[in-house]
């Protein structure tokens, strides 16, 4: 059937299932699948005529001769979950060489996913625009965080990431910022300096803040670290 005519009554195209479009003049093909194949097949006349396909291989051919090309179903699958689907457009795309082959009109070599687009630097500037400022939800971060766990870095990519952090200088701010994680309080420090402009030792000021670690008490007085107290360091 062709792109150009209607939707056959005679097929029953409300189903999940494969497809495939087909350049009758050059051979090249297309594969996809759809929950609802005579949807997918309405979507991609619509976005043909507008001039608007999200396969710029298809458009072209269709500005030339919308006739050349058809609409085939593959295989019917009712009842198929999203995942069954995505396997057996992933055969398909194998199949025809999706990403590889020249007669394949497939961008993409994986069922589903981004992963293999080239997009242009004007492209990655609008979407990096787009995306500047926005902010997962808590829903979004745990499932990221889900997806990570338990996964090693490969050696490869963990010496990568080291080469190029390597004579850069370290950003890390001083201090430990979340003040949940931090020994004392902003009262704590602004006491423990003001000990110290009084002339008490520094073992002494260790003690009134309840710690052995002379050298961090120092570096807390001092301003090193608990630099967002707003009192005077002290020498």
């Amino acid at each position: 059937m062709r792109l150009v005519l209607p939707w056959p009554p005679s097929v029953n195209g409300d189903v999940p299932g494969v497809y495939q479009i087909v350049d009758s003049a050059s051979g090249m093909r297309y594969g996809g699948s759809a929950k609802n194949l005579r949807a997918r097949f309405n979507f991609h006349v619509y976005q043909l005529k507008r001039g608007k396909h999200h396969n710029p291989i298809m458009q072209r051919i269709w500005a030339k001769d919308a006739s050349r090309l058809s609409f085939a179903v593959l295989k019917e699958m009712p009842g198929a979950s999203r995942g069954e689907l995505l396997a057996e457009e992933q055969a398909l795309l194998d199949a025809l060489g999706a990403g590889q082959r020249r007669d394949c009109m497939n961008i993409l070599p994986v069922a589903g996913s981004h992963l293999g687009a080239k997009r242009s630097p004007e492209t990655c500037r609008r979407l990096a625009a787009a995306n500047t400022g926005r902010k997962a939800s808590d829903e979004a971060r745990a499932k990221m965080r889900a997806a990570k766990l338990g996964k090693k870095q490969s050696p490869e990519l963990v010496a990568k990431r080291t080469a190029a952090q390597r004579g850069r200088a370290c950003r890390r701010p001083t201090g430990i910022i979340n003040h949940d994680l931090r020994a004392w309080t902003a009262a704590q420090v602004g006491a423990m300096r003001q000990m110290r402009r009084d002339g008490s030792s520094w073992r002494d000021v260790a003690a009134s803040a309840g710690s052995t670690n002379i050298a961090a008490v120092r570096r807390a007085v001092r301003g090193v670290t608990y630099r967002d107290v707003e009192t005077l360091p002290c020498d």
